[in-house]
């Protein structure tokens, strides 16, 4: 998050290798982050990092938490970033293919 797109890069490449995926484009944000005051912030029961993931593949699947975090472990450790990181779970895919449309348009 804080560290531009190392962090991003080293996860989609992660997600690459652990799904066979291509195309992949990550986005992350923090979760359950409250600024109390301009220093100060206060982390509620829950927090850690929330990741999408945007990729191209034959399969529906998520990958094994345990593979994703051993890849992304060696990619942060390629990257130079701390990879002191646990992957709790994926949420369900969400298939978001689109039907192409073609229409002709002309004036009455």
């Amino acid at each position: 998050i804080g560290t531009g797109t190392k962090a991003t890069d080293a996860m989609a490449e992660a997600f690459k290798e652990s799904t066979g995926a291509s195309n992949v484009k990550c986005s992350a944000a923090l979760r359950n982050c409250r600024r109390l005051t301009s220093n100060d912030r206060r982390l509620q029961s829950s927090t850690g990092i929330k990741a999408d993931f945007t990729y191209v593949s034959s399969t529906n699947t998520a990958p094994a938490a345990a593979t994703f975090q051993a890849n992304l472990k060696a990619q942060l450790s390629a990257a130079g970033l701390p990879d002191n990181v646990v992957v709790n779970a994926f949420t369900t895919p969400v298939d978001q293919t689109a039907e192409t449309v073609s229409a002709a348009v002309g004036a009455p």
